[in-house]
């Protein structure tokens, strides 16, 4: 056991160290405002649920949304998700198409009583990913103007969790927020009219500490059902950031691109980002064991978000999750089918992201299960996300995409000293 054990941490550390390097997850054009692409931190569980966070409070899965869940732990949990995406882009030109994959979480969490839990892991915030060529004149010369992103920000988290009373738990992530956001803005003209290329390259690194709390109410009802009402945020936090910008003159030499000279070289600029705060309010109600419904809904002031002293201009956020799961019967013998854990869920996103008067709203369906291992109380779990992004109205870019997620949780009594080997 002990060497298992030492296993699990090793592969959790080293790939923490690979993950971490990996900021790029998407591939979209809005993902060049704000801070990205927000990213979906959501277990696997909760994306086949629809995204619904608030009221899951389960013994043997992290969820790390709202961290008040962390007291239900009865077992040491490590889990680890990754993704493919499909993405078809479309206007009233044409059509693109685009793909991505990636890992998408690394968590460990473990009981420390049985009224206290923690966890700690490595969890994506948002994506930065695009590219746009733009042609047009400048005194009647023809010019290509090219915009283009990458990068991303991640958060590792330490949380904890404590039942102050029988039914009632409260938690708390503190985090480092870092990562850099990369965005390049080019002019380029034909070599024939004499004109130099420019470029400048603008990048934001963020370090910062960042705080979330969870809260969860259960209730204990009749027949074995159940009902946790859940909630979550973050208050704004000023985080810590640093900017380079480097302006270029250049031109192309065998298809290389050769630097004539600088003419902007500013470093280490130091100032702020101002995140806002979110706050998210849920419920679970089911049967344990068999069946399970809940809602969330959550609200982001994203017109807060400043990035040096500059207001991003972006909207508010909403969101709502609404999911279930049945399983037939988790006791079955001979019949696997009816252990596993089917589940559904709907998410609608009002983004931060307004374009000529259209907001760039999203919908998804999704679909997942939890296959169960047996004589364990591990799982695999998987989900496929369908959905829809934006608009062609007024020029913009619809977005339809296929989300594949697939996680892997083990679980062990790890800190039970056992009688008998």
């Amino acid at each position: 056991m002990f060497n298992r054990n030492k296993l699990v941490l090793l592969l959790l550390f080293v790939t923490l160290g690979s993950y971490s390097n990996a900021q790029n997850v998407t591939s979209t054009p809005y993902s060049q405002f704000g801070l990205g692409q927000l990213q979906k931190n959501n277990s696997v569980i909760s994306l086949g649920l629809g995204g619904i966070a608030n009221g899951l409070r389960l013994d043997n899965a992290i969820n790390t949304q709202n961290p008040a869940s962390y007291s239900a732990l009865q077992w040491t949990t490590f889990e680890v998700g990754a993704f493919g995406s499909f993405l078809k882009l479309e206007n009233s030109t044409g059509s693109a198409f685009r793909n991505n994959a990636a890992l998408s979480y690394l968590k460990i969490a473990f009981p420390i009583s049985p009224k206290w839990g923690a966890s700690f892991g490595l969890v994506p915030v948002s994506g930065m990913g695009y590219e746009s060529n733009i042609s047009t004149t400048f005194l009647d010369t023809p010019v290509t103007q090219i915009f283009k992103g990458e990068g991303g920000l991640n958060q590792f988290y330490l949380g904890t969790a404590y039942n102050i009373t029988k039914n009632l738990s409260v938690g708390v992530n503190a985090s480092y927020l870092f990562g850099t956001l990369d965005r390049t803005k080019a002019n380029e003209f034909p070599d024939s009219t004499g004109f130099l290329n420019i470029k400048q390259t603008n990048s934001t690194y963020i370090g910062s500490l960042f705080f979330n709390y969870g809260i969860q109410y259960k209730m204990n009802l009749l027949n074995n059902k159940y009902l946790i009402i859940g909630l979550n945020g973050n208050p704004s936090t000023n985080l810590s950031s640093t900017r380079n910008t480097i302006s270029t003159r250049y031109y192309y030499q065998n298809e290389l691109e050769r630097t004539i000279d600088t003419t902007q070289n500013t470093v280490d600029q130091k100032g702020t980002v101002v995140y806002p705060m979110i706050n998210s309010l849920g419920f679970s109600y089911g049967k344990t064991n068999h069946w399970m419904f809940g809602s969330d809904v959550t609200l982001g002031n994203w017109s807060t978000l400043s990035i040096f002293d500059t207001k991003q201009n972006l909207s508010n956020t909403f969101d709502f999750n609404l999911g279930g799961s049945i399983t037939p019967d988790y006791m079955a013998v001979g019949n696997y089918f009816k252990n596993i854990e089917y589940r559904f869920g709907f998410n609608y996103n009002k983004s931060y992201v307004n374009i000529a008067g259209e907001d760039i709203n999203q919908m998804s369906l999704s679909l997942g299960f939890g296959l169960p291992l047996p004589k364990s109380a591990s799982r695999i779990n998987l989900a496929l996300e369908i959905g829809q992004r934006g608009t062609t109205n007024s020029g913009l870019i619809k977005e339809q995409f296929m989300g594949v997620h697939a996680g892997f949780n083990f679980c062990d009594k790890w800190f039970i000293q056992r009688k008998y080997d």
